[in-house]
């Protein structure tokens, strides 16, 4: 009975060390800082800590003030060699027409020419990475006729010839899988050349060309014979 009783109390002892390091493995979760995570190396069944945001590891649990200077730096690597300060108000832009660059004071909205001595930070940075579409204007003027409720085009062409596309469905259609100028080329150099062979070989008078020969050798034999 004593032995009985000596092993539940172990395996009563075995479950509360269990729980506790359940809670002392969710503690540890807990304080990790955001956007990190924890994970266990398949070959080597050892702990790090992984950042996906920053992409960035760490065999050592990071700590707020770790998360807080990891950001800094991954701000700066955005920013390139900008000359920045923390506490800096001033952001420098570029001026569309010039490319001169002037700087803006984010509380004052204050417009400066000269760089501020306490830093800036570049906004032409990101302006620069942005990639931008190519533009199709789809609009168009057109009069309205209220008698007949229809549009009429400002400029006398429809939709379709003013995007440089066939009117007819089967051309809009062609003109996704052809050059259709380049077909049209062909046409007319294949027009053409028709042309010059009908030109070249009319039938009617090549038969009365053979008529005229076959008739001028039957004269000549009448006058041969003797």
């Amino acid at each position: 009975m004593a032995e009985l009783c000596s092993g539940e109390d172990q395996e009563e002892k075995s479950v509360e060390a269990k729980e506790e390091g359940r809670k002392r493995i969710k503690l540890d979760v807990d304080e990790l800082p955001e956007g990190w995570s924890e994970h266990i190396d398949e070959a080597t069944g050892a702990r790090y800590f992984w950042n996906a945001e920053m992409k960035t590891a760490s065999w050592e649990k990071p700590r707020q003030e770790e998360r807080k200077k990891a950001t800094e730096e991954y701000c700066a690597s955005l920013l390139g060699s900008t000359k920045k300060s923390e506490k800096t108000k001033w952001v420098k832009h570029s001026d569309p027409e010039t490319g001169v660059p002037y700087f803006v004071n984010t509380e004052t909205n204050h417009t400066q020419w000269e760089v501020p001595s306490e830093g800036f930070i570049d906004a032409t940075v990101f302006s620069s990475r942005i990639t931008t579409e190519a533009y199709q204007n789809y609009s168009t003027k057109a009069t309205f006729n209220a008698n007949t409720g229809q549009f009429t085009s400002a400029t006398g062409q429809t939709h379709w010839e003013t995007m440089g596309r066939p009117n007819d469905r089967e051309g809009r259609m062609l003109s996704h899988y052809f050059d259709l100028s380049a077909l049209d080329q062909k046409d007319t150099n294949g027009e053409s050349k028709r042309k010059k062979i009908q030109q070249k070989y009319d039938w009617k008078k090549y038969r009365e060309m053979k008529k005229r020969e076959k008739n001028k050798r039957r004269v000549q034999a009448l006058l041969n014979e003797p």
